[in-house]
């Protein structure tokens, strides 16, 4: 009997120094010990706080790019296959073989497409008076050109696309 009592003793103890150890103040807080709409501050070592100066610098308050390149993109001039374009604010690789854009887009805006050298297929709304087909003419793989605007009649030079097999939209 006196073994039984001295056994579970020591399980009380056992457990209770357990226990003691488990409620250190070097333990990180446990969904039980915070109270529902109570905030718990966080200390963090001086090398992990941000100071004004880091988020300058990885959130710039001036919201301009830098002035050498407007986009951020790579000068478009530099663009070698596998890269890729802007074309009215959205990207698209130089390998793909097929493109379609809804926007009705300038002479400026399809400039970039002369980078698409892999381009078989191309689906574009201009605006006639003021779009220039000459970016299209080094493309040689292009095959099939729809255009998607009845302001098409208004191109005045379709030389840039002699080569393209199919130009749907071009005026008879």
């Amino acid at each position: 009997m006196i073994k039984r009592i001295t056994i579970i003793i020591l399980l009380i103890c056992l457990a209770a120094s357990v226990a003691a150890s488990c409620s250190g103040e070097d333990m990180p807080p446990t969904a039980q010990d915070v109270i529902p709409g109570e905030v718990s501050p966080v200390e963090l070592p001086p090398s992990e706080l941000l100071t004004d100066e880091s988020l300058q610098e990885d959130f710039p308050t001036d919201e301009s790019p830098p002035a050498e390149h407007p986009s951020n993109e790579p000068p478009q001039e530099d663009l070698t296959p596998g890269e890729y374009i802007t074309i009215r604010g959205e990207r698209y690789s130089t390998d793909l073989t097929e493109l379609w854009l809804p926007d009705i887009l300038t002479g400026e805006d399809i400039a970039p497409l002369k980078y698409m050298v892999n381009l078989e297929y191309l689906t574009i709304s201009v605006d006639g008076l003021y779009c220039d087909l000459s970016p299209l003419a080094g493309l040689t793989n292009l095959e099939e050109i729809f255009l998607d605007s009845d302001q098409a009649a208004e191109i005045a030079d379709w030389s840039p696309v002699a080569h393209v097999q199919y130009v749907t939209g071009k005026p008879q």
